[in-house]
């Protein structure tokens, strides 16, 4: 009976020690962008074994501590790493070791699928043109006669461009006597660039660049005969002082407008998400609305400016 009760001493003892070792957990690294190698600041840093996040500092540095139980080494610490426009990463860091967290960078086209992308894609015979979109108009027009060739007389001629390496078609209406990249009105959609980030629409609607994408998927320009959509071109237009980033970004949102516009079409006329039509579907809802965006630009004093 005394052994029986020493051994169940023992073992309380025992365990309440095994029980009571915790250990300090303490973990530091750095985010990078996986692409330019540049610290990412104020990128949360999550213990998933607990409820309380840290965020990276200007330098990407962050520090996170926990108590965790351990017997005879302290475990790891899960974190999940994530900041808004990149992909979020989770990973197991070990104890007082820093670690270099690389997170890639969200681009615009990751969210849509194949089938999404073959909706604005050029047709195979047109060719890609590297363009540098805040050129002189003169110049511009110059490049893309040399590689184009033929008549560019009151002529729209497609080719395609990319944009973050995604080939996009595109087309361009020369006005013969102002020898500029300019857009033809007629029964088309007019979109200006300005200087404040506003996007004025056929000279009477001003929004805000941001909020392009959620106004096209809503109202996509579409001109119909009867149930033909004989008319769907966009004429999007800045000029040769606008910073390329921002021209860059206007199309991008112009794009995303249309594939959103086309994903509720999809489910309308199919009631079937768009990335699961056949080939033959795909090619139908494209003639339902086809994607025509028209590029120009002019010089400055020949744009008018929504600056009020």
């Amino acid at each position: 009976m005394k052994i029986n009760i020493a051994f169940y001493c023992v073992f309380i003892i025992v365990s309440s020690l095994l029980y009571s070792c915790d250990c300090n957990q303490n973990v530091s690294g750095i985010v990078l962008d996986k692409e330019t190698n540049l610290p990412i600041e104020k990128a949360t840093i999550q213990n998933l074994n607990g409820d309380y996040n840290v965020f990276s500092s200007e330098k990407g540095e962050f520090k996170i501590s926990a108590i965790s139980g351990g017997i005879f080494n302290c475990p790891p610490m899960d974190v999940i790493v994530s900041k808004d426009g990149f992909f979020s990463d989770t990973l197991s860091i070990k104890n007082s070791k820093q670690e270099k967290v690389y997170l890639k960078q969200k681009k615009w086209f990751d969210e849509y699928c194949k089938n999404e992308l073959e909706l604005i894609k050029p047709e195979n015979e047109l060719k890609i043109l590297n363009l540098k979109l805040n050129s002189n108009p003169d110049s511009l027009l110059n490049i893309i006669k040399k590689e184009l060739k033929g008549n560019f007389c009151y002529q729209s001629r497609e080719f395609g461009i990319k944009i973050d390496n995604i080939p996009i078609k595109v087309s361009i209406f020369n006005e013969c006597p102002e020898l500029n990249v300019i857009a033809r009105f007629f029964s088309k959609t007019s979109m200006y660039l300005n200087n404040k980030r506003q996007i004025l629409i056929d000279y009477s609607n001003v929004i805000e660049l941001d909020s392009l994408t959620n106004y096209l998927t809503n109202d996509y320009p579409e001109t119909k005969n009867g149930n033909i959509h004989i008319n769907n071109t966009i004429v999007y237009y800045w000029t040769d002082k606008m910073n390329k980033n921002e021209i860059d970004y206007v199309i991008k949102q112009i794009i995303m407008g249309y594939l959103h516009h086309m994903r509720k079409k999809s489910e309308l006329i199919y009631n079937i998400n768009i990335c699961d039509l056949n080939k033959k579907e795909l090619i139908e809802l494209k003639k339902q609305t086809n994607f025509e965006l028209e590029l120009g630009t002019i010089t400055e004093d020949n744009l008018i400016l929504i600056d009020e």
